[in-house]
């Protein structure tokens, strides 16, 4: 025989050797391994046909029941099925005749299995009738639906098994075969290259010694060979163990990591089953132990999953837990790194408490913890969210609700009251609101509320009048307290694509302007509305800018005797020029007084006449120079404190300063306003009522007051010429003011006629265009030094 046969007669003991195990023991295993796999892959079919009748058993829709029923029959080959209601009674059946009856008339053995299993109901498979048909038994309360009870019994054929095991097994023997045949030809390959070439150059060696008769040196070779070749063989086998150990090494850290990480891992081949799966895996989806998730495939057990991978992605959804919890996975993969076997590997983790940690962080960012609407942050958000799906042009209503008077409510009950009547308006506000719009609370006593304007809704104005005429001046009974209060309500109509910034401005500016009408009013702010707004609120700031660096201008207006025609003093008047133009002031005070800024104007005009006094008298000697104190600021001790340290700084004298009020501070003489004018006396500034005789005028205030200078309005001049009523009245003034010894200016002369006719009445000053225009002080003091020069 020839040293090349020998690696054929190794092959032909290595078949002989597979066909005998085949024989003896590895085809039952097989047939048993592969038995249980079909079994759990039936199972899973059972589960999910079961969870689909739970479906259309809980619609109560007959014809998908029907149609669930045929389906099953056709697919899976069914022999017989029936859904037993929790009383026993059969509802559903391939076999129509036996619905309606219990399900004692079932054979005998599947009743028999059926009353074991209703003492204990849970999905069930396991053979019947010999081995050649399989039994299920489905828990319909195990649905998704929540069934309140019931059974689905399923009786099915599976001779295929058996067929797919001797079919699978064949191709197991094939590639075993085809496996070792090509084992056996590289060893042949092997020996072929190595030990049968140099046995066959030994025996030519051994050949030639024969013919030579030489022994040593080929017997020398010939062991030298051997020793070599097995020295390498050894190496070779060496290596072969140490990667073999390294590899169950790494192997071991990897399981090791897999079962010790918080999430869940399992790695799936190319045809996504799973091939491997940790206990965190199991647990996460309800799995007694990982090795039951061996060869479920991740689209059965998740149905969300994608149909298409992509890299360096993850998947969050809602999990229905065996335990009836639901619960918010996420999968994460990463296929990056492709292996050669086409496996992915898969990180499931469970973020329910993360979830509900960032929904309570979310409710306490967005909502209001007083009265659960939302807060500003939260309507600022739901805002944006629906900008980015509403339709294009959709118009939104925003408006802006206060609680009229809050804090006199809160001073007058309590801040416990004020809480509840607070929640009171919060909890009645989404009620008013139309459907599908926002409600928030964005502070104390001011609530907002948004909605896309529809036409078949009621008109904007409408709802809030009704909102408005609910609470008007409605008594809410808190104790034994009743509280009466009223709120009020601005809105504006814009397009929802508009900044929530000034969408909820202009709400609020709507409601400010419904607060200054009245209580319980309601205002819809235009676009033009909000614009001159808008403007005023930015002349605002800069008159603030203004008062702050000094840029206000004081003007003098001389005040003539008419006796003589001299200048015997003026009115201090403010001007204010706001970016290269003048603003009247007609404009800005009332800004001012609403602004509660106006005291700051009043110090302003103070100091600069103070200062122009002292100027004044260190020239020309003592001249009086009056300026205008508003009525808010008159009667605060603030005012009081200050008039006192700056008539101490500049050293005022008697008679050289005089302070005009209108006739409105004089409606309510407090306290503060006596004080006042006690100490204005007590200093010798004196005090002159400006435009009297157009507002009310009280005549008993010019008695028991120390007022000694009454200014007529310019509208009284005007009516001096002509047979206007208004000459009457200025006679009626000089009538009384002369007794009481009050010195009297007309205000705007500005014809000759109007001077005679004041002449006439012995009007003491005038001040108006026919004699001088407000002037700038230094050319105020200009015209003084004028007038002494050329009375010199």
């Amino acid at each position: 025989m020839r040293l090349n046969w020998l690696p054929v007669l190794l092959v032909g003991c290595l078949l002989a050797v597979l066909f005998a195990a085949d024989k003896l023991f590895l085809r039952a295993l097989l047939d048993e391994q592969w038995q249980q796999l079909k079994q759990a892959q039936l199972s899973t079919r059972m589960v999910d046909h079961t969870e689909a009748l739970g479906v259309a058993l809980s619609q109560r829709d007959d014809l998908m029941v029907r149609h669930w029923l045929k389906r099953l029959s056709r697919d899976e080959q069914v022999e017989d099925v029936w859904v037993i209601s929790p009383t026993g009674e059969i509802e559903y059946a391939i076999d129509v005749h036996s619905e309606g009856q219990h399900f004692s008339v079932l054979p005998p053995q599947i009743g028999k299995e059926l009353e074991s299993w209703l003492r204990l109901p849970e999905h069930r498979l396991f053979p019947y009738a010999g081995e050649q048909k399989q039994l299920w038994f489905g828990d319909l309360t195990q649905t998704p639906m929540g069934m309140d009870g019931g059974a689905l019994v399923i009786s099915t054929y599976d001779l295929a098994a058996f067929s797919l095991t001797e079919q699978a097994y064949q191709n197991m023997q094939l590639v075993g075969f085809v496996f070792v045949s090509g084992t056996m030809l590289l060893i042949s390959l092997f020996f072929h290259l190595t030990v049968t070439r140099r046995i066959a150059l030994s025996i030519e060696r051994l050949k030639r010694f024969a013919r030579e008769r030489v022994v040593v040196p080929v017997a020398k070779d010939f062991w030298r060979d051997l020793e070599l070749l097995s020295q390498q063989m050894y190496a070779v086998f060496t290596q072969l163990l140490e990667q073999e150990a390294s590899l169950k090494e790494r192997n071991r850290l990897i399981q090791n990591t897999y079962d010790n990480i918080a999430d869940g891992v399992f790695i799936t081949d190319g045809h996504l089953q799973i091939s491997y799966a940790n206990q965190r895996a199991a647990e996460i989806f309800g799995y007694p132990a990982a090795l039951e998730l061996l060869g479920v495939n991740i689209e059965t057990l998740i149905p969300e999953f994608p149909s298409r991978l992509l890299h360096n992605t993850q998947l969050d959804w809602s999990f229905q837990h065996p335990d009836g919890q639901k619960r918010q996975l996420r999968l994460r993969w990463d296929l990056s790194r492709h292996s050669v076997d086409q496996s992915n590997q898969f990180f499931v983790s469970d973020r329910s408490a993360e979830v509900k940690a960032e929904l309570q962080l979310r409710r306490l960012v967005f909502h209001d913890n007083h009265s659960g609407l939302l807060n500003q942050a939260g309507l600022e958000e739901a805002w944006h969210s629906l900008s980015r799906v509403s339709a294009q042009g959709e118009l939104w209503i925003m408006a802006a609700v206060g609680i009229d008077d809050l804090k006199d409510i809160n001073l007058a009950f309590g801040l416990e009251i004020s809480d509840s009547l607070t929640h009171y308006v919060a909890s009645n506000l989404p009620k008013q609101t139309p459907r599908g719009g926002l409600c928030a609370r964005l502070a104390r006593d001011r609530f907002a509320f948004a909605y896309p304007l529809q036409q078949a809704q009621d008109d904007p104005e409408a709802l809030c009048r009704r909102l408005v005429q609910h609470s008007h001046m409605r008594s809410m009974a808190v104790g034994n307290k009743a509280v009466r209060f009223s709120i009020s309500c601005g809105y504006v109509r814009l397009l929802h694509t508009h900044g929530f910034g000034s969408a909820l401005q202009r709400g609020l500016t709507a409601l400010d302007v419904a607060q200054e009408q009245g209580k319980g009013e309601v205002c819809h702010l235009s676009d033009a509305q909000f614009q001159r707004f808008s403007d005023d609120n930015r002349c605002l700031l800069r008159l603030h800018n203004a008062i702050s660096k000094r840029l206000l201008q004081l003007y003098i207006q001389p005040k003539l005797a008419l006796a003589n025609g001299q200048i015997v003093g003026g009115e201090a008047l403010v001007r204010w020029q706001d970016e290269g133009k003048w603003v009247s002031p007609a404009d800005f005070i009332p800004m001012a007084e609403r602004a509660d800024i106006i005291h700051y104007i009043d110090q302003y005009m103070i100091e600069a006449v103070c200062q122009l006094v002292a100027r004044i008298r260190q020239r020309f000697g003592a001249m009086v120079l009056a300026v205008n104190v508003s009525a808010k600021y008159f009667g605060r001790e603030e005012f009081r404190q200050y008039i006192r340290h700056t008539a101490t700084k500049y050293q005022l004298q008697p008679g050289e300063l005089e302070i005009e009020i209108t006739e409105y501070s004089l409606l309510e003489i407090s306290s503060g306003v006596r004080q006042s004018m006690s100490l204005l006396e007590r200093l010798g500034i004196g005090l002159a009522i400006d435009d009297f005789g157009t507002g009310a005028s009280n005549l008993s205030s010019l008695i028991s007051l120390p007022i000694n200078h009454v200014k007529i309005d310019k509208s009284f001049t005007e009516q001096l010429v002509g047979s206007g009523r208004g000459r009457y009245v200025v006679e009626s003034i000089f009538a009384f003011s002369e007794p009481l010894g009050i010195r009297i200016t007309a205000e705007g002369v500005e014809t000759q006629a109007q001077r005679e006719a004041l002449d006439r009445l012995g009007c003491d000053y005038a001040q108006g265009f026919l004699f001088y225009r407000p002037m700038p002080a230094q050319k105020f003091v200009e015209l003084m030094s004028e007038a002494r020069q050329q009375e010199a």
